[in-house]
């Protein structure tokens, strides 16, 4: 369990500062380079302010996957609606579009195989729809070259229906006009995915859904039997008609 931070009279942050500018701390040198940083920083210190935790440098480092995977973990759950555990850190850059390079916030692969790239944005224009479809197209694709290169070593073909689900997060920390809902405008949790629009399940079709996807074969099974003797039954009505 975590300890409870605790907040630093004036004279505690004084000494506490005195401390960081005698030890020429990255982490102070950092927070120098950028007076808002500072000021926010030193707000929460004494406890007048909360940390802008859709600042990169706060983020990434509350949510260390490192360090604090748990509390990554219980974000990312939070965020699905399902339990996930960090099994493996992915690195933040990739160059799978033509050489272009696709530079990303925090990305990891949770339990079930499913890739998660999570982004913070502070400018709402400089993220919109289409590159959250080239960043989760490239997460299909870091999974696709994965799972072609470990199938490659053991002689097996590529598969498709080994790929698993990606998952693009991105917060922003304010919203511009086209994330104003029109059906609600207190809507802030905006969430979309692959559909069709006949209402096939494409996705449980290809995926190993295990005794789900057994169950709807054995129903269509049954069903085309059903209709097989319903046409027989109709085929020997009618040909007894047709004797008479």
């Amino acid at each position: 369990m975590e300890k409870q931070f605790k907040h630093l009279s004036q004279d505690e942050y004084d000494k506490f500062i005195s401390y960081l500018k005698e030890e020429r701390s990255k982490e102070y040198e950092m927070l120098l380079s950028n007076e808002e940083w500072e000021d926010r920083f030193r707000g929460f210190l004494l406890g007048t302010k909360t940390l802008p935790l859709l600042y990169d440098p706060f983020f990434k480092t509350f949510f260390d996957s490192y360090i604090h995977k748990e509390r990554l973990e219980d974000f990312i759950s939070s965020i699905l609606g399902q339990r996930v555990e960090i099994v493996e850190v992915l690195p933040m850059q990739s160059t799978d579009f033509i050489g272009a390079f696709v530079i990303m916030d925090m990305v990891v692969r949770v339990s079930d195989g499913s890739l998660v790239n999570v982004e913070i944005q502070k400018v709402p224009y400089m993220f919109p729809a289409q590159r959250i479809s080239c960043y989760s197209s490239d997460l299909v694709m870091r999974q696709y070259r994965r799972e072609s290169e470990r199938l490659r070593h053991e002689n097996k073909g590529m598969s498709y229906k080994n790929l698993k689900k990606v998952y693009t997060i991105v917060f922003y920390e304010n919203s511009d006009k086209n994330l104003i809902s029109p059906v609600d405008g207190r809507m802030y949790f905006h969430e979309g995915k692959t559909a069709f629009n006949t209402g096939i399940l494409q996705i449980s079709w290809w995926t190993n859904t295990g005794k789900k996807w057994r169950g709807l074969k054995r129903n269509w099974r049954k069903q085309r039997l059903k209709q097989r003797r319903r046409q027989r039954k109709k085929s020997k009505r009618m040909s007894r008609k047709s004797n008479f």
